[in-house]
């Protein structure tokens, strides 16, 4: 590899670091929260996150990932309380 290629590829490098490094400190709660499964504290953190970083594309995407599993949540929670429901009555 020669010299050039060795300079931008270290250059690259240090530019992908700091770029990565930039997440706010409410970003960062809320992806502990995640991981944690505290899924109402990472809500709160990710709205907060999304007033700090406006621009940073991967808090909305965990934002829509939040809303997208919420509604899941509540379609399989409809879904076993109607299959409860219709054991229930054919029991009965």
């Amino acid at each position: 590899m020669n010299r050039l290629t060795k300079q931008l590829l270290c250059m690259g490098l240090i530019s992908m670091v700091l770029w990565g490094c930039g997440s706010s400190a409410e970003y960062t709660t809320a992806k502990m929260a995640i991981k944690e499964e505290n899924w109402e504290k990472a809500e709160e953190y990710l709205i907060k996150a999304l007033e700090v970083e406006p621009e940073n594309a991967e808090v909305m995407v965990q934002i829509g990932y939040h809303v997208h599993a919420k509604i899941n949540v509540a379609k399989i929670s409809s879904m076993d309380c109607l299959l409860f429901n219709l054991n229930e009555a054919i029991m009965h």
